[in-house]
């Protein structure tokens, strides 16, 4: 992308070259400016002339002078455009989570400080240790932290506000908070509870987030009758997370578990349109004071976790000729993400079954070694 006009009228401009850190980006009144200046731009390039920011008053990265500035410019002219950027019905004060991080930065060092003096990798780490210490947040939160003010060096840099960019400071290794699955006897003790309250519904949601591993609560509920098939699941690029079509399995437990919400809820445009985030937190509430194991590690996501970790760590997928790729595919997840999941053989019984199900599977694979995945 060059030059494109925007929603609000403006024009923008965006180009990336070799040999000049990351991308250049600048907003223009008119396409006749943004044309100018894209001249001017390659021109010096190909005199090996380093990259100079517009400084007429029509541009809005050439008035980002303050840090508070510098992260309303980076909504304008990249978040606002993401998808992540609309609003969601159920959660309308809601905002872009890259533009609320790089807001809560800039609030923190003081909006009104020059971006020169805000954008230091001391004061980055200084931050990063003021959201461990003081905030607790989690090493993934103060990742995403520093993925927001990532942004904001790169637009400061081609900007011209800072000279160049730094690495953001890494974070140890940490356990998230929702990363738990459950056992067999917890999902039974979970589903159990839910019955003698009186809520299918949530009995059945359960169900199926612990037999497909659709991400709750924006990909399940908006899922379509139209798009689950009798043993498969599709979830489509407008619903996913990633953006991208993935197709799942749909085992009988799942399907008679849709059967039954089908048969609740009849004219509905899919099985879990009911569903509304703040009464699941709700409920979770409710089950948390019956079920006493439950606790902050325990929410409704690790139902999703529980699908991925079974699948991870299922041996027979393996002898079927399930391989990681696929697996992961299935869970929406890059090949990395995915070796997470899967637990590593450590028993002595296990590898005694385990050597019995390879051998079974290359004799029914007529002596061909099948793939094997954990």
């Amino acid at each position: 992308m060059a030059i494109r006009q925007t929603s609000s009228g403006s024009w923008q401009w965006d180009l990336k070259l070799i040999g000049w850190t990351g991308r250049q980006r600048a907003t223009f009144k008119t396409q006749a400016e943004a044309e100018a200046h894209e001249h001017q731009t390659k021109a010096d390039h190909a005199l090996g002339r380093p990259y100079k920011a517009p400084t007429h008053t029509n541009s809005v990265a050439a008035r980002a002078q303050t840090i508070g500035e510098l992260v309303e410019h980076c909504w304008k002219v990249q978040w606002s455009e993401q998808k992540s950027a609309k609003p969601d019905p159920d959660h309308p004060w809601q905002v872009h989570p890259q533009y609320r991080n790089a807001g809560l930065f800039a609030d923190w060092v003081g909006p009104k400080l020059p971006a020169s003096e805000a954008l230091t990798y001391a004061k980055v780490c200084e931050y990063a240790l003021y959201r461990r210490d003081v905030v607790g947040s989690s090493p993934q939160t103060i990742k995403h932290h520093t993925g927001a003010i990532s942004v904001l060096l790169d637009a400061a840099v081609a900007s011209g506000l800072v000279p160049g960019r730094f690495k953001m400071p890494k974070q140890p290794p940490g356990a998230s908070l929702a990363r738990r699955d459950y056992t067999v006897k917890e999902e039974e003790e979970i589903l159990n509870v839910c019955l003698r309250l009186g809520e299918e519904d949530y009995h059945d949601l359960f169900v199926v987030l612990a037999e497909t591993g659709i991400r709750p609560p924006k990909e399940i509920k908006k899922l379509p009758w139209a798009d689950i098939a009798a043993t498969r699941i599709t979830v489509h690029a407008s619903i996913a997370k990633t953006g991208v079509t993935r197709k799942l399995p749909c085992s009988k437990r799942a399907r008679e578990a849709l059967d039954r919400v089908r048969a609740r809820h009849p004219g509905s445009k899919g099985p879990f349109t009911w569903l509304v985030d703040h009464n699941l937190h709700t409920f979770w509430t409710r089950l948390r004071r019956l079920v006493t194991w439950l606790d902050e590690h325990t929410v409704p996501y690790s139902f999703r976790h529980t699908a991925c970790t079974r699948w991870a760590n299922d041996r027979n997928l393996a002898i079927r000729g399930i391989t990681v790729a696929q697996i992961a595919h299935w869970c929406g997840h890059t090949i990395k993400q995915h070796q997470s999941y899967v637990h590593p053989v450590e028993q002595a019984d296990d590898y005694a079954s385990l050597v019995e199900n390879m051998a079974e599977a290359r004799a029914r694979a007529g002596g061909k070694v099948l793939p094997f995945a954990a």
